[in-house]
């Protein structure tokens, strides 16, 4: 469970960093992301679904879910570390 809880926290910072740039007009990277994320709440809910719907679809105890979990957190933290850092 806490590596479901870490996820959710990369995402979640990714999704306020995000926000962040947004206010100082920037825009998404991720074109496939780029048309939802004017969208708050949409964009919220796929963000923070992708943690949930990995421990879903892994079994529980495998080596797997513990490694897509921690690695969906280091790609959410990277990217919010990346978004505060360059408004900066």
């Amino acid at each position: 469970m806490i590596y479901l809880i870490l996820a959710l926290f990369g995402q979640g910072l990714d999704c306020i960093s995000t926000e962040y740039c947004r206010s100082f007009g920037g825009v998404e990277a991720n074109p496939l992301m780029r048309p939802i994320v004017p969208h708050p709440i949409l964009f919220y809910t796929i963000k923070l679904m992708i943690p949930v719907f990995i421990y879903a679809i892994t079994k529980k105890g495998s080596k797997e879910r513990k490694t897509y979990l921690l690695f969906t957190f280091a790609v959410g933290a990277f990217a919010g570390i990346h978004n505060f850092w360059i408004t900066l």
